[in-house]
């Protein structure tokens, strides 16, 4: 037990540091790109300051490339875990609460159809912008709340009853059936110009189904409740026993996983950019320094330092999960 407690500790600094570095390096806009062809492939402890890590093959500082590949991972991770939620809890709450049976007319039915036509395609062509934002909002706005609009106006309308959660459960069984680094392939050679913003809506395309998943399995759970049935019986709305009841219960659980998910979103930006599809070759990530270590196998200190931090901050957010985890079953 105190092992474990000094093991949850020691992650916890290092993700605090983590954080702090990435932020300070945003910042003080650090972009490890800076070329110095008269330092080139200098050893580590050599001199202190910047260059106290040593040089790569084009006289950039390694500690400068570290210090901007936290600013990337932790960039990476927040945004791509914002669309990720931002898809996945409104499929997530109405396949777990409606299964089947979610009622939609004609016209609700068209302005969600058009309103996601004009976002993929502002999505594909001009990326993630405000525009993007605004129509992902509108369109979860529509799937909550568009149909009750229209029941005020026609109590009595004709309704096509949505599949919601087969189109779930299909959807994921098409995203397990491919392998995940070739699916993101896939995802991203859709792209003209890769960047964090097509990276993390890449990510976020490939990852929404397994939070989608996890709400849906809660909200399954929680439906079935006394607590959830009593509050039907007394004649609670849908919407506030969904938004009030049982999204923030299904929640809980949720948060511990997307700790672990971080990793995996710093892993797969890491696995991208080794093998040359991740971010461009004018941004240092620890991915692309890694990769970049492989042509100097002799300049092993531009591999071992940011293998050291991507092992240490994958390490500590498997460890802080797991302390959720078992701080939520306690």
């Amino acid at each position: 037990m105190a092992s474990n407690r000094s093991a949850y500790r020691w992650s916890f600094i290092v993700l605090l540091l983590f954080v702090i570095v990435g932020i300070l390096g945003l910042v003080l806009s650090i972009d490890g790109a800076g070329l110095n062809s008269d330092n080139v492939l200098s050893p580590p402890f050599q001199e202190w300051g910047a260059g106290v890590l040593g040089t790569d093959a084009l006289g950039r500082n390694v500690l400068s490339g570290i210090v901007r590949g936290c600013s990337i991972a932790l960039h990476l991770g927040i945004l791509t875990i914002v669309l990720i939620l931002i898809i996945a809890i409104p499929i997530g709450v109405l396949s777990g609460f409606y299964g089947n049976n979610l009622k939609l007319g004609i016209p609700e039915i068209s302005v969600i159809g058009l309103v996601l036509f004009f976002l993929i395609y502002n999505l594909i062509y001009y990326g993630l912008n405000g525009l993007s934002v605004l129509l992902l909002c509108l369109t979860v706005y529509c799937l909550l709340f568009l149909s009750r609009h229209f029941d005020i106006v026609a109590k009595n309308r004709w309704k096509l009853s949505i599949p919601i959660d087969n189109i779930l459960t299909k959807t994921a069984e098409i995203f397990k059936s491919i392998p995940s680094l070739i699916l993101l392939m896939i995802i991203l050679s859709l792209w003209t110009k890769t960047g964090i913003l097509s990276i993390a809506i890449s990510l976020s395309i490939l990852l929404w189904v397994r939070i989608a998943r996890f709400i849906r399995a809660e909200i399954l759970l929680l439906k079935e409740s006394e607590f959830i049935q009593s509050q039907k019986a007394m004649g609670g709305s849908d919407l506030h026993i969904i938004f009030v009841h049982c999204l923030p219960r299904a929640m809980k659980p949720v948060w511990t996983y997307l700790i672990f998910l971080f990793g995996a979103i710093i892993l797969m930006e890491a696995t991208l950019s080794f093998i040359g599809l991740g971010l461009p070759i004018d941004q240092v990530s620890w991915g692309s320094m890694l990769n970049e270590s492989r042509k100097y196998i002799e300049a092993w200190w531009v591999a071992l330092f940011p293998g050291i931090v991507l092992f240490l901050v994958l390490f500590a957010l498997n460890k802080e999960s797991e302390g959720w985890k078992k701080w939520q079953n306690d």
